[in-house]
């Protein structure tokens, strides 16, 4: 079936146009009216947050307002508090200090009396007060000051300007300052006292005239320091020589040190000080003289004092001292190095009663030497050529020290000098290269018990056994192995040994120890008798622990083996003396 269709006719009905104009304006003035209400409801909105905002900004300045009033209050009261604290400190200060001061003062004063009762209860106070003077002397012959035991407290205040012998010590100088002088205030008539060690230092007469009461009639010690050239005939009219080398003080010296420093032509003229002067208690005199001529009216009142001993000179002494007489008087005599053996020769025949003779000059005895018998002398330092040391003869020698000076001349008999000493029991060699020759025999030192070698590394000539009765040996310097076997073979029965050797010389205790430690040694064992060893020296190390370790205990294994361990093992390898760590127990096991 067929469907036909037709098209639709939309009929428009005809419009009111003023209708629509009512409508829209209607909508309009609804839609206004809304804009108004909504406007409105702002306006409140707004009003009442600017309502809550004014009141909050009140509140809040109210608020901060009082903040500040309290602070400012607080602030206030903070001042006020701290002024009333100043004050309280300013009032708690006074009354510390207006009561508090006298009881710390009190509490002093009892703490001050506790230590001097304490120190009144201390067993050195109920020492007697001779015995307290005699330790004070003990102290001061030290060499320190007794101006320091003053100022200790009363009691030995007493005790030591009582005791004569603190103040025989006296320094007389013309130099400005001394070295390490100090300043005591001790009070009193002394008054400031100036101190050179154990010397009271007097640079002025009035120092002198206020020093000589406290040391009563006790013999004097003065020492004497110049510097420059005195003038004659008084000299330095400050320097106070006459108050003690004047005949009021003279008989009281005991000993006498001189040292001059003349800057001028002429001597100083100690002499004129002592024209009138005898010294009979003067034992020892000690002179350094330099830069002038010597005094010799002085050496010869010196040299006529009746007690004098003990002579060190300092200096070279001339050919016009060594010419005057009155040299038999004395006992101790001691020279400066390289001292003129002409000069010696002069004099030495005066020497019969020397019993010690020290730093003698360089080649003496020579062939000028007089044939001198000295009956007295014990112990006496040569320089010189063994092959003349026959000129003297020395029954009463004990110790001697013997630079060997080589024998250079030709004509010299080879052959070993011809003398006796007969009770020489310690000897020291410093040998030369060609020594060995001219070495003492034992049958001329046959009570020779102790040896000291200088310059092992000189031992090639020594003759084998030639010292059989030595039973301690010391070894100085360095050398090879065959240096030490000669040295050994030199005294076979030596029971203690010493090896000294520098730290530049460590290899020389390691040649020795090779030779005492090894057992394989076809001539037998070295210094089979030996006990006692000492290797180094405190003041000379020469190894370190851990390679000397290993010939020490060679050294212990080889004493045990043939029967005869060492009751003594000194072994130094630092600035302490002591065993090496890590050898006790090996030691005690072994022994």
């Amino acid at each position: 079936m067929e469907l036909l269709h037709s098209p639709t006719t939309i009929h428009h009905e005809p419009r009111d146009v003023g209708e629509d104009e009512n409508r829209i304006e209607r909508i309009v003035s609804k839609r206004t009216q809304e804009c108004t209400e909504l406007e409105e409801a702002i306006k409140a909105e707004s009003q009442l947050a600017n309502g809550y905002i004014e009141d909050f900004e009140r509140t809040t300045k109210e608020e901060l307002s009082a903040i500040d009033a309290e602070m400012a209050i607080l602030v206030k009261r903070r001042k006020n508090v701290e002024a009333y604290h100043t004050q309280y400190r300013e009032k708690v200060q006074h009354i510390s200090e207006s009561y508090l001061s006298p009881l710390k003062e009190r509490l002093d004063h009892l703490e001050r009396l506790n230590r001097l009762q304490r120190s009144l209860r201390a067993p050195i106070t109920r020492l007697p007060v001779e015995l307290l003077g005699y330790i004070f002397e003990t102290y001061v012959e030290m060499d320190k000051t007794p101006c320091m035991l003053v100022l200790v407290g009363p009691v030995w205040m007493r005790v030591a300007l009582s005791t004569p012998k603190l103040w025989r010590h006296i320094l007389v100088t013309n130099e400005a300052s001394l070295p390490q002088e100090e300043s005591w205030e001790i009070g009193g008539d002394v008054g400031l006292v100036s101190s050179y060690g154990r010397y009271v230092v007097c640079r002025t007469s009035a120092r002198v005239i206020s020093t000589l009461p406290l040391s009563k009639t006790v013999s004097l010690y003065v020492s004497l320091r110049i510097r420059g050239s005195l003038a004659l005939p008084s000299g330095d009219p400050e320097l106070p020589l006459d108050e003690l080398l004047g005949e009021q003080t003279s008989h009281r010296l005991g000993e006498l040190e001189i040292k001059l420093n003349s800057t001028g032509t002429y001597p100083i003229p100690l002499s004129w000080y002592m024209k009138k002067s005898d010294f009979p208690l003067l034992r020892a005199v000690v002179i350094d003289e330099t830069g002038s001529d010597w005094d010799m009216a002085f050496m010869r009142q010196i040299l006529a004092s009746p007690n004098l001993t003990n002579i060190t000179f300092r200096s070279q002494i001339s050919r016009e001292v060594a010419g005057l007489s009155g040299w038999s008087s004395v006992l101790h005599l001691s020279f400066p190095p390289m001292s003129s053996p002409d000069n010696l020769n002069q004099f030495c025949s005066q020497l019969w009663n020397l019993q010690t003779l020290n730093g003698t000059a360089s080649d003496w005895p020579n062939e000028n030497t007089p044939k001198i018998r000295f009956d007295f002398l014990e112990e006496v330092t040569l320089k010189c050529k063994p092959t003349y040391l026959h000129h003297l003869t020395l029954p009463s020698l004990t110790k001697l020290d013997l630079s060997i000076v080589p024998e250079w001349t030709p004509s010299t008999p080879n052959r070993p000098p011809s003398y006796t000493l007969p009770a020489l029991t310690n000897l020291c060699l410093t040998l030369t290269s060609d020594a060995g020759p001219y070495l003492p025999p034992q049958s001329s030192i046959p009570a020779l018990d102790t040896l000291t070698i200088v310059n092992v590394g000189k031992c090639q000539t020594l003759p084998p056994e030639i010292y059989p009765s030595v039973r301690s040996i010391q070894l100085e310097g360095s050398g090879s192995t065959n240096y030490y076997a000669c040295a050994f073979n030199a005294a076979p029965n030596a029971h203690s040994i010493t090896i000294i050797a520098s730290k530049y010389e460590r290899n020389a205790i390691s040649n020795a120890l090779q030779l005492l430690a090894d057992t394989r040694n076809p001539e037998g064992l070295y210094l089979a008798f030996a006990s006692q060893f000492y290797l180094g020296s405190t003041s000379k190390p020469v190894f370190s622990k851990t390679r000397i370790l290993p010939f020490v205990k060679q050294l212990l294994t080889n004493r045990q083996t043939i029967g005869n361990p060492p009751t003594v093992l000194d072994v130094v390898w630092s600035a302490q003396r002591t065993r090496p760590t890590g050898l006790e127990s090996y030691v005690k096991t072994r022994r």
